[in-house]
């Protein structure tokens, strides 16, 4: 069988700027009847281009064989305007279609004529779409210019390690929001980072773990991401980060619930600072999971993949931090599009990476002397391959 390809021109419209007028092409639309054509067999990965007198009715050679199909316009004398094209065979039956599930999106079943539902999204990435469209929903106040210091209460900015201190937690992915009061200890202080641990896992971390990390957040990764995104409000008046250790975040999903979907990592929720309710904090704070191994509040996370998976959650969701500080505290605006929120998260894991790429150039750092990355950047890189691999595999489900 076959692939026939098969060109027309649309009745498309568009304006040109600067007071051109419409420019409407003339619709025409060769003959086609699937008899006469130019088979063309191409070898693995050989390329052409089809002229726009042959492209009217072309076919390349069937079978078990896969194309890429570029239609390009590259006339320089081509008015602007709309064109169209048509790949398929003019002789072919068209397909039924099913009747789709109420919560499958329209966009994927013209996408992938009916190819596939949408897979279902993982706790992590179900908080973060919470998270940004709670954003999306907040407007500034009516009249005035909205600052930190002149809406929220301002906290004092010295801050002394073993201070014990409660914060209210969110503690669930549902649509309502409900929150846990957790009490923690500061258990280091930095010049850009508060670190503080939940009472209930005192015990999770080493003294020695804790300034390493403690130092990691404060020194490496906030530096690279404020250098490169900006500072953020700074509602607190502390001029640091408040880094929460708890396993409130543990607990949002359960065992059951983490071995079907998986888990929440950590996060940063903006009613901590758009909110002077009882339950903000009314502070620059993030949120965070703990070791957990024996799976006392949810699934079992061992200590050396929480130390592994914070480091890139800390740098993604301080960004989000930082945007909505930007944009909606310190200018008074409304939140980041989404899109471009997620994206700059993202990019902020690759900054992570390349601080890591930077100490240690290839052959050092590396357990494998060709691996590409250092092992430390590892943990930051690796999500954003398999994000890119997704996306190639499956563009019509994967932003």
């Amino acid at each position: 069988m076959h692939r026939i390809l098969y060109a027309t021109t649309a009745l498309l419209l568009a304006a040109c700027s600067g007071g051109d007028g419409p420019v409407t092409p003339k619709p025409t639309e060769a003959k086609c009847d699937g008899v006469t054509v130019n088979v063309r067999t191409l070898a693995p990965f050989e390329r052409v281009v089809i002229s726009a007198d042959e492209v009217t009715c072309f076919a390349l050679a069937g079978g078990d064989r896969e194309y890429l199909v570029v239609p390009q316009l590259t006339g320089a004398t081509l008015p602007y305007g709309g064109y169209g094209f048509r790949l398929g065979d003019p002789t072919a039956v068209t397909a039924s279609v099913t009747t789709a599930p109420a919560d499958e999106p329209a966009w994927l079943r013209v996408a992938q004529g009916r190819a596939a539902p949408e897979p279902p999204a993982d706790a992590q990435s179900r908080l973060d779409t919470r998270m940004r469209e709670r954003e999306a929903a907040w407007t500034p106040a009516a009249g005035g210019v909205r600052t930190g210091t002149a809406l929220l209460r301002v906290r004092s900015a010295t801050a002394s390690v073993d201070t014990l201190r409660t914060f209210s937690v969110l503690n669930t992915l549902a649509t309502t929001p409900a929150y846990t009061p957790v009490g923690a200890r500061l258990r280091f202080a930095g010049t850009r980072v508060l670190l503080y641990v939940d009472t209930l896992a005192a015990a999770a971390f080493t003294e020695a773990e804790l300034a390493g990390m403690g130092t990691l957040y404060d020194q490496r990764l906030a530096p690279a991401v404020n250098s490169t995104f900006g500072t953020g409000s700074d509602i607190d008046g502390n001029s640091r980060v408040i880094f929460l250790l708890t396993p409130t975040v543990n607990s949002i999903v359960t065992a059951s619930q983490c071995t079907a979907t998986g888990f929440v990592r950590g996060f940063f929720y903006n009613h901590d600072l758009s909110s002077t309710d009882a339950t903000s904090n009314r502070g620059e704070v993030f949120y965070a999971y703990v070791p957990d191994p024996t799976g006392r509040w949810s699934c079992a996370h061992t200590k050396a993949d929480v130390l592994a998976n914070l480091p890139p959650t800390f740098v993604h969701e301080l960004q989000h931090m930082v945007s909505f500080g930007e944009h909606a505290i310190k200018r008074n605006g409304t939140a980041e599009e989404v899109w471009l929120n997620e994206g700059l998260s993202h990019m902020a894991e690759e900054i992570g990476s390349l601080t890591y790429e930077t100490r240690f150039p290839a052959p050092t750092g590396r357990t494998n002397p060709t691996s590409i990355f250092p092992d430390s950047a590892s943990p930051f890189i690796n999500p954003n391959v398999l994000y890119s691999y997704r996306y190639l595999f499956s563009s019509a489900i994967y932003s």
